[in-house]
């Protein structure tokens, strides 16, 4: 699956609500082209696992600037691959393209795109993982470990456990953090120009 998509700015502030953030995609005019230059996959269940895994990595590659925002990049095509493993081959390739989109416009306003540069694999076992990420109380870490858990099952590669791994851990550790500190390294996001916000 090709992901060559050009990207906004890399000086652009990035800080503020996400949907406003993607909405400047509207100034690259080259990225509904690029989008829907994809060929239509003959699989999409297997296209969705690939998606998810190309997530994986978008988060790994980023995870120290905006990790929040890409790790819906994993679970976005992990919760499509459920609804599309009861659908016609018809509304498979609908969600397909659908979330192809929005993995796209993650990328593409959050990312450096996608890079050959190695990630530590970890060696840590998934039950721990589970169990740090229910600790954590937090939403995000629960569904990302599970989509990670469950896409790996389906698409193996390490970068699953891996970027559920580095999330749970990213979350231990700025756990006395302020929000504001949380929301410069992408931990949260504001979903107003004046709130920080978990969401």
């Amino acid at each position: 699956m090709a992901f060559m998509i050009p990207l906004l700015d890399a000086t652009i502030d990035r800080r503020g609500p996400p949907p406003r953030i993607i909405q400047r995609l509207s100034e690259l005019p080259d990225f509904a082209w690029a989008v829907s230059r994809l060929t239509p996959p003959p699989d999409p269940l297997s296209a969705l696992g690939e998606l998810a895994e190309i997530g994986a990595r978008l988060y790994l590659h980023d995870a120290g600037r905006h990790p929040l925002v890409l790790l819906h990049a994993v679970t976005g095509p992990a919760a499509v691959y459920l609804f599309a493993a009861r659908a016609s081959l018809e509304l498979r390739s609908a969600a397909f393209a659908f979330m192809w989109q929005a993995v796209a416009a993650w990328a593409a306003a959050f990312s450096r795109g996608l890079s050959d540069e190695t990630f530590s694999a970890t060696v840590e076992p998934w039950d721990e993982i589970i169990d740090l990420s229910v600790d954590s109380g937090d939403d995000h870490a629960i569904k990302f470990t599970e989509a990670c858990h469950r896409m790996e099952g389906i698409r193996p590669s390490p970068v699953f456990r891996a970027a559920a791994s580095d999330w749970v851990h990213r979350l231990i550790d700025t756990r006395a953090w302020s929000s504001e500190q949380l929301v410069n390294v992408g931990i949260r996001t504001r979903l107003s120009e004046s709130v920080a916000s978990t969401t």
